[in-house]
């Protein structure tokens, strides 16, 4: 829940956002970015604003503290059921409910079964090893975004988070490609293993408000993926675009289609992809379009081209 202070700083100053203060919370990665212009200046003169504008601020974190139990989802898996409706937690999401939640018996909280309904659930007892919940599912989880992502593998670091995001983002199908500015060893990372892609991707779902796991493809060879495999990774009637620092146009200079039109967006590396694999996706129907002047961490840049792309999409109906 929210962002930790070095996040919220990496990412206000590779987008060129400026002038503003993080304030930590008591909580977890409790962080609330207020704008400087926002609390006066600092020069003595608005002492009384400033004094103002502080403690709005701690009243704010005080929110986002206690708001904390209807925004995140707690997942529910399968083997989670003691019988049709009632559910008990261990591990993690207990201590995350009894610490982070601070649940109390008679609370109701957001839950989701993996691949199933959300609803709520009562909770019955909690301790920070285990929470006994009463659950009532019927609500659909959220439509999925009908974007796809194509991403050159990141570095072992930022692939945690990019699983996250995307899942949080509701996009369900991934492929983590090889480029020629990515490092070989990053397919040799122990992240890439079955049971941590999903540990990471379920962290996104609860994040987002999701029971769906997305699809994970993990491919070595660049030629062959586009050649052989992407036509049939493209949905019927994509939008093809590359996100690529050299280009003639923004977002906005695409064809990005409209409402659940599907979309492909290939993503490459901190460095871009070269020139040779531009031009083979290229051939293939994609089109180039550019960030801006600022060059973006991969986990930056993940959530604001879906952003973009999203945007554009409202923009042109």
């Amino acid at each position: 829940m929210g962002l930790l202070v070095g996040s919220v700083e990496a990412a206000s100053g590779s987008l060129g956002v400026k002038g503003f203060v993080a304030l930590r919370g008591a909580g977890p990665a409790r962080t609330v970015a207020i704008r400087r212009s926002e609390w006066g200046r600092h020069d003595g003169a608005s002492t009384t604003r400033q004094h103002e504008g502080w403690r709005s601020g701690c009243r704010g974190l005080c929110a986002t503290r206690y708001a904390a139990r209807a925004l995140n989802l707690i997942l529910l898996l399968d083997e989670d059921f003691t019988s049709s409706d009632h559910v008990r937690l261990l591990g993690r999401r207990a201590k995350h409910v009894h610490e982070v939640h601070r649940a109390a018996v008679g609370d109701e909280l957001v839950v989701g079964r993996l691949g199933g309904q959300i609803g709520r659930g009562r909770v019955l007892s909690v301790s920070k090893d285990e929470v006994s919940l009463a659950v009532e599912l019927d609500s659909a989880p959220p439509a999925p975004s009908p974007v796809a992502l194509i991403l050159a593998m990141p570095r072992p670091k930022m692939l945690k988070k990019v699983l996250q995001a995307i899942a949080s983002l509701g996009i369900k199908r991934l492929v983590l490609l090889n480029s020629f500015r990515v490092e070989k060893s990053y397919f040799d990372s122990p992240l890439l293993a079955e049971e941590k892609v999903r540990e990471h991707l379920l962290l996104g779902l609860e994040q987002g408000r999701d029971t769906v796991l997305p699809e994970v493809r993990v491919r070595r060879r660049f030629k062959p993926f586009v050649e052989d495999e992407l036509d049939a990774f493209c949905a019927a009637g994509s939008k093809r675009l590359i996100a690529h620092p050299i280009a003639d146009t923004g977002i906005e200079g695409c064809e990005v289609g409209a409402g659940a039109e599907p979309a492909v967006v290939a993503i490459g590396p901190e460095g871009g992809w070269i020139p040779y694999e531009v031009e083979l996706l290229e051939q293939r129907g994609f089109q180039r379009f550019t960030l801006g002047p600022h060059i973006l961490r991969v986990d930056t840049a993940v959530p604001y081209v879906v952003g973009q792309v999203d945007l554009a999409r409202r923009l042109a109906r």
